[in-house]
């Protein structure tokens, strides 16, 4: 577990900043600002302030399983403690973690208040053509998360796009684009800034059913004791007539194509040994959902 820098972002987009603890030194946004990221005026790679630093900052959507704070306000997850774990192989010992909303994740990266997004996020072509993923972790398939008994009768996007049932999803990610194409109307698609908040939504009524992986739909509901609410049998999107490939990776900034190679070569690695299943199992990843990974690269998913 990690610490935390949290990054709220208003709705004109102004960003305040607390100030963090790391190492006994106080890290204000001046001095984030020359830390661990490419604002730095040296001609060292990031890996090198990094390794200097003592960390590396990671964006993070507080979305569990994947990445997110627990009850103490540490930052865990399946992307963190492996970014974590590969980082520690490349000689930075501790992540800094930065919170902030699912979708402002990738200006984030790309404005230089972060340097690695862990937040499981999907690979998709709109998202290669901003920054640089690393190999998949992870293959997902989509679920809706629904009222107990599953009133409306949901199975997938398509009944969703044939019912007048509100759906949610997170703002962002790509449940909601996936609903458009499906059929879906816009006034009946709700977003929310994150999982939590829309499984919330979900259960005093404010939508009918909530659009997520099957992973974090089941671990939101378990953890959160919604005994009032389901997870649909899980389905792969079929969008346009194409099955959509849901995989998970790491997002770096277009100008570090030398730590990506580094991180896949490590993280190729722990998915040979069997270190990486071990590491996230802990968070419901298992079988094929890991495994299923390890034959897949990012430039296949880019070009999906």
């Amino acid at each position: 577990m990690y610490d935390i820098l949290r990054e709220q972002i208003n709705r004109r987009t102004f960003i305040e900043r607390t100030t963090l603890t790391v190492a006994g030194i106080v890290m204000t946004p001046a001095v984030l600002a020359g830390c661990g990221g490419s604002t730095s005026t040296s001609s060292e790679s990031l890996l090198d302030q990094a390794r200097k630093a003592g960390y590396i900052r990671v964006g993070f959507a507080n979305e569990a399983p994947y990445g997110y704070a627990d009850s103490s306000g540490k930052l865990t997850g399946e992307a963190p403690i492996v970014a974590g774990a590969i980082m520690k192989k490349l000689g930075v010992p501790s992540l800094q973690g930065v919170l902030t909303e699912f979708g402002a994740l990738i200006p984030g990266l790309t404005a230089n208040r972060f340097d690695i997004i862990a937040a499981g996020m999907f690979i998709t072509p709109q998202r290669c053509n901003a920054i640089l993923f690393s190999n998949p972790d992870y293959l997902a398939t989509e679920a809706l998360a629904v009222k107990a008994g599953n009133p409306h009768n949901l199975t997938g996007y398509q009944s969703l796009a044939n019912s007048q049932a509100v759906v949610g999803a997170e703002s962002g990610a790509v449940e909601g684009p996936w609903l458009a194409q499906s059929g879906v109307s816009s006034s009946r698609i709700q977003h929310f800034p994150d999982g939590p908040t829309g499984i919330q939504a979900l259960a005093s009524g404010r939508v009918d059913a909530f659009a997520l992986t099957t992973i974090s739909l089941e671990y939101l509901i378990k953890t959160g004791g919604y005994r009032n609410l389901e997870v649909t049998q899980p389905f792969i999107p079929v969008i346009g007539g194409q099955k959509k490939l849901t995989a998970g990776g790491y997002g770096f900034r277009k100008s570090e194509a030398s730590l990506v190679t580094q991180f896949n070569k490590q993280l190729a690695a722990m998915q040979q040994s069997g270190e990486l299943v071990k590491l996230v199992e802990p968070f419901g990843f298992t079988g094929v959902t890991v495994t299923g990974a390890y034959q897949v690269t990012a430039t296949q998913v880019c070009k999906a």
